[in-house]
């Protein structure tokens, strides 16, 4: 009678048992993976939204009429402006490094109480022109860039 040994004909390699628990793990995993996707990019295209909304508001205050804005300075990153209207000078500044806001200056010559305008800014940098009466201002959030001109006289 002949003898057999189990471990010496032993086969090496994964059962069908489980294999196919690997591949229901691996399903769910691609599952769960591919029904997120879309709430991702939702999301990313919110912010996308929000902050171009955002942008446009700061725009449209630096474009109000009713303000006729008129460049003055721009150093250590504070923007200021004078309004030929309103007869006032306004600061536009990065505070904290995250938030651009605009400050008035009152009767005394100092800058009193604050508007904020945009937030979770990564870069404000002005730049004018003389030759050409251009204010160019970059701003940069979320990792976007915006970059505006504006035709602006100086204020002597």
């Amino acid at each position: 009678m002949k003898k057999y040994s189990l471990t010496g004909n032993v086969k090496k390699g994964f059962t069908l048992l489980e294999v196919i628990i690997a591949m229901v793990i691996t399903s769910i995993g691609l599952v769960i993976i591919a029904t997120s996707m879309p709430h991702v990019k939702k999301v990313s295209d919110g912010q996308i939204a929000k902050d171009r909304q955002s942008f446009e508001h700061f725009k449209s205050i630096l474009e109000n009429p009713q303000l006729d804005l008129a460049y003055v300075n721009w150093k250590n990153h504070q923007l200021e402006l004078y309004s030929n209207e309103a007869k006032e000078k306004y600061q536009f500044d990065l505070y904290n490094q995250k938030i651009i806001r605009m400050k008035k200056r009152d009767g005394n010559g100092n800058y009193s109480g604050y508007m904020p305008l945009l937030l979770d800014v990564q870069k404000f940098e002005c730049n004018y022109n003389q030759l050409t009466n251009e204010l160019i201002i970059e701003i940069q959030l979320h990792d976007r860039k915006y970059r505006e001109r504006y035709v602006m006289q100086e204020k002597k």
